[in-house]
């Protein structure tokens, strides 16, 4: 597997964490940063909310400071662990932000930052046979309220080498 350097946003690990598979983030990558912010947000959740269970007993040793949000990221008026995120991948470029936000895509598109998402998630796991299946998870996400573009739900599958 490539050297994966990812900073993740809320979305993906809420995401991944109620559908079972949270530590698809860590196992993924070589290093992985969850913003301070991210925590916080997650941690604010429901007491049975699965992710904020991922976050107290395993996500923490992910988390970092993750300093000030940049001026030009500030003024996108994103939320503040979409912005601790792509702060992150602005000042340190070797890392890929993992976002789901349409406004925090926005900008990482518009400010050159790779970008990487749910979906592109488990795509990537199917690929490295980590997963034995990505539309299993993709239909379970989909029940689970994750709005996906009926073309992406098929592009997804194609690159995973499965058929829609």
């Amino acid at each position: 597997m490539p050297d994966r350097l990812w900073v993740v946003n809320a979305s993906p690990i809420i995401s991944l964490a109620n559908i079972g598979y949270a530590n698809l983030l860590p196992d993924m990558c070589d290093q992985l940063v969850i913003p301070r912010a991210v925590e916080h947000e997650i941690l604010e959740g429901a007491d049975d909310d699965l992710a904020k269970h991922w976050m107290s007993s395993t996500g923490h040793q992910w988390v970092k400071d993750t300093g000030a949000v940049v001026p030009l990221v500030a003024a996108w008026d994103l939320g503040a662990g979409e912005s601790a995120v792509l702060s992150w991948s602005y000042l340190h470029s070797e890392y890929q932000s993992v976002v789901d936000d349409l406004a925090a895509r926005k900008f990482a598109k518009a400010f050159g930052i790779s970008l990487c998402g749910t979906i592109g998630v488990i795509v990537i796991a199917k690929k490295n046979g980590m997963i034995p299946d990505a539309k299993r998870l993709l239909k379970h996400l989909i029940e689970m309220d994750f709005r996906i573009d009926e073309r992406l739900y098929e592009a997804a599958l194609q690159l995973a080498g499965e058929s829609p």
